[in-house]
């Protein structure tokens, strides 16, 4: 892929780099899904209580 430069105010360069960034997570999120199991990510009440207790 070949390199560009662009010129453009800095209002239009922040809002390129959100869609990037966006577009980066839509990514990292779509391979996460492909690979989730619900049932390896099920936790009980009681796991979930003993897990985040607070302890007096």
């Amino acid at each position: 892929m070949a390199e560009v430069a662009t010129i453009c105010n800095v209002e239009v360069n922040e809002e390129l780099l959100d869609e990037h960034d966006d577009l980066r997570l839509d990514a990292v999120v779509h391979e996460r899904l492909m690979r989730f199991e619900p049932v390896d990510a099920m936790v009980s009440h009681e796991e979930m209580r003993a897990r985040y207790a607070k302890e007096n």
